[in-house]
C-alpha cells in the first residue's frame, strides 16, 4: 500500500487538463498545514501495517517551506530508510537534490514529452514560457541523475501527445531520449477527468488502445527499460502479483492500493477519489467487494482478462460512475491480448492466469497460493520439459496452483499505479 502525505494542495502550474480540475480546495490553495498532524499520522500508518511505501505529494509538494519539506522526508527516513515524492520538477535545485540523496529519495516527475507534447502541461497560455518551464524540468531531471538521484517519470497520454501516429512517434523519441540520460522507466498512464470542460484532451477509447500498442510494440525490444503499465502486465499475466492496484480489487470508499494523508493529518482515501469535488474519509478498515461480484456478472462477464484486471481503477469508471468497468476497457483487453500473444508464441508451454478463468486470482494470492506459470518446463515435474513439445506432467500433482511464502497477502500490498513504484533506474 501507498500512504500519500499531501501537505499542500496548490501548485505553481496551470495544467489545462489538473487532476485538480473541481476541488475547490485547488482553485483557491491556502498552505495551511498541521506538519506534525501529518507525521503522527505516519507514525501511526507505519505502526498500524509495517510496510507502507511513503510518497510526498500534492498539488505540488516541492513549495511547502524547506523546512518543513525536509522534515517529511526525513521522517520517511526514519521509518523506512527511504523516502519517495512526485513532483513537476519545476523548481528543483541543488540544495533540494541534497536532501534527496540524504534521505535516499526516489522522485517522480511528471511530464508529457518534449515541448511541443507538453503544452497541456505548465502555462499552455503562454507558448514561451511553456518550452522554458520543459527546458527546466528537463535539465532538471538530467541534473538529478548526474548526482545519483534516480528519477522516475509519470507520462500522462492525451490528445496533445498521444491520438496519432506522428505525435506517438515524437513520445516514443522523447522516451528514448529519456533513456540515454540513464532515466529508463516510468509509467504511462491516460489523461482522465470527470468535468465536461476537460474532456477535450482525454484520449477516447481507440486512441488510448492504438498508444498503448504503439509503444508496447517499440519499447518491447529494450530489456533494460522498465515502462509500465507493459512489465506490470506481463507479470500479471504470469502471476506474480496484482499489479497495480488499478488492476486489482479496490473498494472506493476503503481504497486498499492508497491512503492519503490529508493537509490537517486526517485520513482519507486514494486521491483519484477527489474528483468528485470533496475528500472522502474512509468507510472501514477493510475493503469490500461489492464491485466485482457485480462486475463479473455484467460488464465483465465472460472477458478473459478479468482476473488479471477486474474491472480496471473504480474512479475511472464508465461515465464517471465506479460502479462501472473503467473507460479503458479496450486499451487494457487489446495490451493483454497482445502480450499474452507474445509470451505463448515464444513459449507455447507456459501456464498464464488467464489459462484459469474459473479461480479467482486474487483471492488465491490472499490465501498464500500462486500460478506455476513455468510448471511443464520443470524438471522437477515431468520427465520431458520443454518450453513447446506436448509434455506429459507427472502425477504427483494435479493443480498448477500451488502454496507459496505469501499466505495472507494482503491487498494494501499492491502499489499505487500512480505515485511509487515509478520503475525508475534505481
Amino acid at each position: 500500500m501507498t500512504v500519500l502525505a499531501i501537505p499542500y494542495l496548490g501548485c505553481n502550474l496551470h495544467c489545462a487538463y489538473c487532476f485538480g480540475h473541481g476541488y475547490g480546495w485547488v482553485e483557491n490553495p491556502k498552505m495551511n498545514y498541521n506538519l506534525q498532524a501529518i507525521l503522527n499520522r505516519m507514525e501511526e500508518m507505519n505502526k498500524r501495517t509495517g510496510g507502507d511505501s511513503f510518497c510526498m505529494h500534492g498539488g505540488e509538494c516541492t513549495l511547502i517551506p524547506r523546512h518543513d519539506f525536509e522534515a517529511i522526508l526525513k521522517k520517511m527516513y526514519q521509518l523506512q530508510k527511504r523516502s519517495a515524492l512526485q513532483t513537476n520538477g519545476y523548481i528543483i535545485d541543488n540544495d533540494m537534490i541534497r536532501l534527496f540523496k540524504k534521505y535516499k529519495t526516489s522522485p517522480g516527475v511528471s511530464i508529457d514529452g518534449t515541448p511541443e507534447l507538453n503544452i497541456l502541461r505548465g502555462f499552455p497560455d503562454n507558448l514561451e514560457k511553456n518550452r522554458e518551464y520543459t527546458k527546466k524540468v528537463l535539465e532538471n531531471m538530467f541534473k538529478m541523475e548526474e548526482q545519483g538521484v534516480h528519477v522516475g517519470v509519470i507520462i500522462l497520454l492525451h490528445k496533445a501527445n498521444a491520438s496519432s501516429p506522428s505525435k506517438l512517434k515524437k513520445l516514443l523519441d522523447f522516451i528514448l531520449m529519456l533513456r540515454d540520460h540513464n532515466i529508463k522507466g516510468g509509467r504511462l498512464n491516460f489523461m482522465w477527468t470527470n468535468f465536461q470542460e476537460v474532456k477535450q484532451y482525454e484520449l477516447t477509447p481507440e486512441q488510448a488502445s492504438k498508444a498503448y500498442l504503439y509503444l508496447y510494440k517499440h519499447l518491447k525490444s529494450y530489456s533494460d527499460l522498465r515502462w509500465q503499465p507493459f512489465r506490470e502486465f506481463t507479470d500479471n499475466l504470469l502471476g506474480y502479483s496484482q499489479s497495480s492496484c488499478t488492476y486489482g480489487k479496490c473498494d472506493y470508499f476503503c481504497t486498499s492500493g492508497a491512503k492519503v494523508i490529508l493537509p490537517d493529518g486526517s485520513l482519507g482515501n486514494c486521491d483519484r477519489t477527489h474528483q468528485r469535488g470533496c475528500a472522502y474519509t474512509r468507510a472501514t478498515e477493510e475493503p469490500t467487494y461489492e464491485r466485482y461480484e457485480v462486475l463479473k456478472e455484467t460488464d465483465c462477464d465472460k472477458c478473459r482478462y478479468y482476473n488479471v484486471c477486474y474491472g480496471g481503477c473504480p474512479a475511472t469508471g464508465q461515465e464517471g460512475d465506479w460502479r462501472n468497468k473503467t473507460r479503458w476497457c479496450k486499451s487494457i483487453h487489446d495490451l493483454y491480448t497482445v502480450i499474452e500473444r507474445d509470451l505463448k508464441a515464444m513459449l507455447p508451454n507456459i501456464i498464464l492466469v488467464p489459462d484459469h478463468p474459473e479461480e479467482d486470482y486474487f483471492d488465491l494470492l490472499k490465501k498464500g497460493k500462486h500460478l506455476e506459470a513455468f510448471r511443464k518446463m520443470l524438471w522437477k515435474e515431468t520427465n520431458q520439459p520443454s518450453s513447446w513439445k506436448n509434455v506429459q506432467l507427472l502425477q504427483k500433482k494435479q493443480s498448477s496452483f500451488q502454496e507459496g511464502n505469501r499466505s495472507n497477502v494482503p491487498h494494501g500490498d499492491i502499489p499505487h499505479g500512480d505515485h511509487t513504484n515509478h520503475g525508475d533506474s534505481g
